[in-house]
């Protein structure tokens, strides 16, 4: 679908049975008795496709659309120079559902999109929410016409002189920024779509269904482009850190406004959050920023971070209040109550915390996101620890992104995918 030339874009009007065909290169027309005018359709009241007349299809467009008078849904379509619309060869299609992950959606005007080209008609759908399987079923009324399978695709020839008229290739799912078929992240194409067309009386069934390759891209993230992925990522900024502050009395330590030391130049740390008791107690306390201003208001947010060598204990994340040049006056910076918490993973695992109402709350679409992550189990619940408590954390200091800190947040579905026949 690279390199393609839109013709014209159809829209449904709210009044039943019209259909618009406008666009600036090589719009739909009709030849009338003057030679070619360009006709709204809303306004036409005196043309009945069954019979009609001395309207005819303009040699010079491939597709062409009619109003329906009789109040039914399916419209008329002339898809090639050739076709006719005496009525002798003509077909109507009509939309009968959609359904995905098996419960049937409302499908409104603006979610189909018809695209007019120089040799095909093309019509896209856009599901109304993620999903994971689809099926989606028109209704083809054929006269003068018949079908024959060609090799994956419907080829549709006339019963008066056995010519060819059009065909139906086989569906894709696209990606509407490229517009280009969905690939893995190798850049393999994925089949994700089969059709059929079943006879179903006096008419036609014609069916996509989603494939199982499909499902498996759409839940294990392997989408190319990310356009189907749960969630953006944010990365922790170089101002990521930590402060540390001792003392032998444990009220001291824990309630303690600022600390002995602090760094925003680690890498790593294989005691980045974690209370310890030797001579003195000790606590390290870890910050980290996120500029989420390109995020929406999420429905879901989780922080991840990977552990650097020790993991002892479990570990909280809540708001902070840090400045963006950390230093020792933020050891206390943080406020209000933990977004969640989790026990700190083996040596080089991922540790995911995904936050409660309040954590999702205060993700900052606007600015920057900040956070400090605790101790939990003797820090947060101010319980005095006998020994050591401590867990490992790769900073963004660390070459590359692939071992940072980041906050993965869902937003609301925006469609980013086009069924397209």
């Amino acid at each position: 679908m690279t390199n393609m030339r839109l013709i014209s874009r159809t829209t449904c009007s709210p009044e039943p049975g019209i259909l618009h065909c406008r666009g600036p290169h090589n719009p739909i027309g009709y030849i009338g008795p003057g030679g070619l005018d360009w006709i709204d359709l809303g306004n036409v009241t005196t043309q009945r496709l069954a019979s009609v007349g001395d309207v005819t299809l303009a040699a010079k467009n491939v597709v062409s659309v009619g109003r329906r008078l009789d109040g039914r849904a399916e419209k008329f379509i002339g898809l090639r120079p050739d076709c006719k619309q005496d009525g002798t060869e003509q077909l109507e299609w009509g939309f009968e559902g959609a359904e995905f992950d098996g419960n049937k959606a409302e499908v409104r005007p603006d979610d189909i999109l018809v695209w007019n080209f120089r040799q095909r008609c093309r019509m896209l759908l856009t599901p109304p929410a993620k999903c994971t399987t689809f099926r989606v079923v028109f209704r083809l009324h054929l006269t003068g016409l018949r079908v024959e399978a060609r090799d994956g695709e419907f080829w549709i020839f006339s019963t008066i002189d056995g010519g060819f008229r059009f065909r139906i290739r086989r569906p894709a799912v696209i990606d509407p920024l490229t517009k280009d078929p969905v690939c893995d992240l190798d850049g393999t194409p994925i089949e994700c779509v089969r059709h059929s067309l079943v006879k179903d009386g006096d008419s036609w069934l014609y069916v996509k269904d989603s494939t199982e390759a499909f499902a498996k891209a759409a839940t294990d993230g392997r989408l190319s482009a990310g356009w189907l992925l749960d969630a953006d990522t944010y990365y922790s900024t170089t101002a990521d850190g930590y402060v540390f502050l001792s003392n032998s009395v444990w009220s001291t330590v824990h309630n303690g406004s600022t600390g002995s030391s602090s760094s925003t130049s680690d890498s790593t740390k294989d005691n980045a959050i974690g209370v310890g008791l030797t001579i003195s107690y000790g606590i390290f306390r870890s910050f980290f920023l996120f500029d989420t201003t390109a995020a929406n208001t999420p429905v879901s947010a989780r922080f991840l971070a990977k552990t650097y060598q020790n993991n002892n204990s479990d570990v909280c994340v809540q708001e902070g209040t840090q400045g963006d040049s950390l230093t020792t006056a933020d050891y206390d910076a943080f406020t209000g109550e933990e977004f969640g918490h989790v026990t700190w993973g083996a040596d080089g695992t991922f540790n995911e915390i995904s936050f409660n109402e309040l954590g999702i709350s205060k993700v900052n679409t606007e600015g920057i996101t900040y956070l400090c992550a605790r101790e939990y189990s003797h820090d947060y619940m101010n319980y005095a620890p006998e020994g050591a408590n401590y867990n490992g954390v790769y900073y963004a200091n660390r070459s590359g992104v692939a071992e940072d800190p980041y906050l993965s947040i869902t937003e609301p579905y925006q469609p980013q995918v086009m069924i397209i026949s």
